[in-house]
């Protein structure tokens, strides 16, 4: 591994200049440890000291934090408005749902030593350097299990789900937040108690744009993972040997199957309080995906650092795409090992795509929610110029979105102002004509939009009627729309407010039908 380093050292040094240089001489003699420079780390730190999760927040829901721990501190998250949460008195540093109390303070070491591997500061071990993958990152406790014993377990899973729903209101409340991703390094008691306790809330987080990973699980199966990893939205990562004979090779207790979105190092990860608590130890971690997981998420965090308006699918490609392949004979499959230093690199060459919120295309003829605007960020899937108005209510994005009265319910894109639009990527059945209808709402007269497929105005100006209030509403139809079959971008422009300082309209859904 060493030779391998001087030669990634010897090919950097070739292309860079000046400080470059000097910085990349300081960094050689420090010798990184064998496992940061297996996922490219040592490249990474050097070619973009600057991304280091900073002014992010990761949440890790586990068995608590160690505050004794000198690599963990001053990478505790501190609440700006502790007590907000109803039920949660004093939230300072998250709570404790084993124990229901504000005391996070790790029995186990479990969740300390996953956090230190997201965010820990520098250390020394075996005569080498490592340090957490983003350790500019805050990690946001939120404890589930306070013994050995409790892990996994019906009782357990419901930890679990408290914890989870702590989590998505606290992002609804707060998306300044900015809780940007999630570590399971657990696993459920079974997919019956995860569906009943956990599965809702996963998904509720999915919506919001939380990055989530977590643990494969450890029954040495080849043909499946565990839950939660085995939710569709979920990363399953499973673990490699970081070192020796076996370097790079899937370790015999990783549950794997076509699930795994990702692998990384696991056994003989260097971890802190190996053994007890309270006492400043590290020592080699077992085989376990627990220690793969934070790897991953860490990495995920600094790729959203580098652009916030990447999509946790987004980040997962640049993380599949940049990564090592690594052939698992046991199972016959190939997956992708992290390489943190090519994940960056094509971080920062990567424009995010504008893709479908839930899915494939929507299917046209058919009914669009208003909230179901294609992901990709700010002025690529929608436009909100003034960025002033997210609520963070449904999903982590600049549009507003309110929860809706109107007969369909659920939500609506509210406090519209002209200028703004959304992206709809649909596939229409047949070509043909069509109505476009639109519900909206306004308590003023004179707001317009528009509609555009492929970014041809399909209906002309159309009005918005006074309505009487935003929480009355009526449909806008124009017919004899002629539109293409096949998979098409449908836009809906907020062309002009109502009156002066008034607003564009509220917007609950668009519906397509045939003439």
């Amino acid at each position: 591994m060493r030779a391998a380093f001087c030669k990634s050292l010897e090919h950097r040094r070739g292309h860079c200049q000046g400080v470059f240089v000097e910085a990349l001489e300081e960094r050689r003699m420090l010798s990184w440890g064998s496992i940061p420079q297996l996922i490219g780390q040592d490249v990474a730190v050097a070619d973009y000291p600057a991304i280091n999760g900073a002014g992010e927040v990761i949440a890790v829901i586990d068995s608590g934090w160690d505050f004794s721990n000198a690599q963990l501190s001053g990478h505790l998250w501190t609440n700006p408005n502790p007590n907000d949460m109803a039920g949660f008195p004093n939230d300072v540093h998250g709570w404790n749902f084993y124990a229901n109390n504000n005391n996070v303070a790790d029995l186990v070491s479990h969740g300390s030593q996953v956090s230190a591997i997201i965010s820990g500061s520098q250390f020394t071990y075996g005569g080498a350097q490592y340090q957490g993958i983003a350790p500019g990152a805050k990690i946001l406790p939120l404890e589930a299990w306070g013994s050995v014993s409790g892990q996994p377990s019906v009782a357990f899973d419901e930890n679990v789900g408290k914890a989870l729903t702590y989590l998505v209101d606290l992002i609804e409340a707060h998306p300044s937040y900015n809780i940007v991703a999630l570590n399971l390094s657990i696993h459920a008691y079974d997919q019956a108690s995860y569906i009943a306790n956990e599965q809702p809330q996963i998904l509720e987080l999915e919506k919001l744009g939380v990055y989530i990973a977590a643990a494969s699980g450890n029954d040495a199966s080849t043909t499946s993972v565990s839950y939660p990893a085995a939710e569709a939205g979920v990363n399953a990562i499973g673990g490699v040997y970081g070192d020796g004979a076996s370097v790079d090779t899937v370790t015999p207790q990783t549950n794997r199957s076509s699930k795994i979105a990702l692998l990384a190092p696991s056994i003989d990860t260097p971890i802190i309080d190996y053994g007890a608590v309270g006492i400043t130890t590290i020592g080699p971690a077992g085989d376990g995906t627990s220690y793969s997981t934070p790897y991953v998420t860490g990495a995920a965090a600094l790729i959203k650092e580098i652009n916030p308006n990447f999509m946790p699918a987004q980040i997962t490609q640049i993380l599949q795409q940049s990564g090592q392949d690594v052939y698992d004979p046991a199972s016959g499959l190939t997956f992708k090992r992290v390489n943190l230093g090519a994940a960056l690199a094509m971080a920062y060459a990567t424009t995010p795509a504008d893709v479908p919120f839930l899915g494939p295309a929507s299917s046209l003829p058919g009914v669009l929610q208003a909230e179901n605007f294609d992901n990709g960020g700010q002025s690529i899937a929608y436009n909100n110029p003034s960025r002033g108005d997210a609520t963070g209510l449904y999903r982590n994005t600049t549009m507003s979105i309110q929860r809706c009265n109107d007969r369909r319910r659920g939500y609506e894109v509210a406090n519209t102002k002209a200028g703004e639009w959304m992206n709809y990527s649909v596939n229409v059945a047949s070509a043909g004509s069509y109505s476009l209808s639109a519900r909206m709402a306004n308590a003023v007269a004179g707001a317009r939009f528009h509609i555009e497929l492929d970014g041809v105005n399909v209906t002309g100006e159309m009005t918005v009627p006074d309505t009487g209030s935003y929480t009355s509403w009526a449909t806008v139809s124009k017919s004899g729309i002629v539109l293409a079959a096949g998979n098409h971008t449908l836009r809906f422009v907020f062309d002009r407010n109502a009156g002066r300082r008034g607003y564009g309209g509220d917007l609950n859904w668009i519906s397509v039908t045939a003439s």
